[in-house]
């Protein structure tokens, strides 16, 4: 696997106590996805994965929006 730059700026963002939530944008196939998972597996027991490319998958998962807010609580 290779060595992903992001995870770096991922540790700082976790470590530092005022952060909000994160967002990543940038363009495809750069990594930003395995960074991410690989990150959220070092670090976190849990992780919520939202893919906004295609926000129907979201609400068919959850079933509705307000499902979906009142799971992630």
């Amino acid at each position: 696997m290779f060595n992903r730059r992001i995870i770096k700026y991922l540790e700082k963002w976790k470590d530092f106590p005022g952060r909000k939530p994160l967002i990543l944008r940038g363009a495809r196939q750069v990594g930003k996805t395995v960074g991410v998972k690989l990150f959220a597996q070092k670090h976190f027991q849990d992780c919520i994965y939202i893919n906004l490319d295609d926000v129907s998958q979201i609400f068919f998962a959850a079933g509705s929006p307000n499902k979906l807010s009142a799971s992630s609580s």
